[in-house]
């Protein structure tokens, strides 16, 4: 969970920091973001899968 939670962060911060940028297909900002996207969802376990879900539910 915690990994997951550090790759959306780091993206995040990439965004940011390209100031809008990642929305170009070559940018390096926006393949962070794609692949924390991916490993988001890719990279649980069932129960971590559960756990992202049930964190999901509680988000304003």
């Amino acid at each position: 969970m915690q990994a997951i939670d550090l790759a959306y962060r780091s993206a995040q911060a990439a965004i940011t920091v390209s100031s809008g940028a990642s929305n170009l297909a070559e940018s390096q900002a926006g393949r962070v973001y794609r692949e924390a996207l991916v490993f988001g969802v890719s990279g649980q376990t069932s129960a971590v899968m559960e756990a992202t879900l049930a964190q999901l539910m509680r988000s304003p």
